[in-house]
């Protein structure tokens, strides 16, 4: 009663796979998966995955006669990125226990039962609507890329396209 404590348990797993042919193909896929008591239990876990691939086009052998000129071309070298990814916990702005209903005593003043003038009883509100809808923020990401390089690094030209998208963004709005 009137403390400010709060107690929560976090786990986490992930796993890569990286793939790479002739330095030319590359393929990289990692998931993620989040658990949290902060979460009501059919939120508690969240899964996020993502991947990479790249083609460097330079490699291949019918840019052979550009190798004097052009040292790099390619996408990653083309590049591409799409994932999901989870807000880290340190960066909530909102208390534990969200999906929880909670009470408060006070603020209120006190109330007289059978017609005590001596004083009263206080109060009990609740200080916490809950919403036992809440989840994991996320945000998805796309990015896609071009790299060159040429006249044996002397000159560098890179492009990047980068979209983010944030979803079931977490954040203590106060009520009236």
């Amino acid at each position: 009663y009137g403390g400010g404590q709060n107690e929560y348990a976090l786990l986490g797993f992930f796993g890569r796979i990286n793939y790479d042919l002739k330095e030319t193909y590359m393929f990289s896929a990692i998931v993620r998966a989040d658990g949290s008591s902060n979460f009501s239990s059919g939120h508690r876990w969240g899964y996020f995955p993502s991947f990479s691939a790249g083609w460097v086009m330079s490699n291949e052998s019918w840019m052979e006669n550009t190798k004097n000129w052009m040292d790099l071309f390619g996408f990653m070298t083309f590049r591409s990125l799409r994932g999901r990814n989870k807000r880290p916990l340190r960066r909530w702005n909102f208390g534990a226990y969200k999906y929880a209903s909670t009470y408060a005593f006070g603020d209120l003043g006190l109330y007289s039962f059978n017609n005590n003038k001596n004083g009263g009883t206080q109060g009990a509100y609740p200080s916490l609507l809950p919403n036992n809808e809440i989840t994991w923020e996320t945000s998805e990401q796309t990015s896609v890329g071009l790299d060159a390089r040429f006249l044996n690094g002397r000159l560098n030209a890179n492009f990047d396209w980068y979209s983010k998208k944030t979803k079931d963004l977490l954040i203590d709005v106060p009520v009236s």
